[in-house]
């Protein structure tokens, strides 16, 4: 399978489309919170950081919205309780939410 060209911006840069929590939460009708825990639960694909913002690769959501949602489905079918360290946060090194990056929210 070929792979698809990545669009260039009028410099020659690659032109990535970042969503964030809220254009996700609705595209999929869900609370942003849902993104947020499903990012810390890292059952969707894994955000990057902007500064202080977290967003999305919109290919990759794309993808995993086509594919149903992978590990979202497992996970509730599984229904396995979440893996914490005894501070109550994630051992990964995926990033978490605070209360400076919730500021889309407000």
């Amino acid at each position: 399978m070929a792979k698809e060209p990545v669009p260039r911006n009028r410099h020659g840069l690659n032109e990535i489309q970042l969503l964030s929590a809220r254009s996700i939460a609705a595209r999929l009708e869900v609370s942003q919170r849902t993104i947020q825990r499903m990012a810390d639960r890292s059952e969707m694909p894994k955000p990057m950081k902007v500064g202080r913002l977290i967003r999305w690769d919109a290919t990759a959501i794309e993808r995993w919205i086509a594919a149903g949602c992978p590990a979202a489905t497992q996970e509730l079918n599984a229904k396995v309780p979440d893996q914490q360290d005894s501070k109550g946060s994630d051992s990964g090194d995926n990033l978490t939410w605070n209360s400076t990056q919730r500021e889309e929210r407000q």
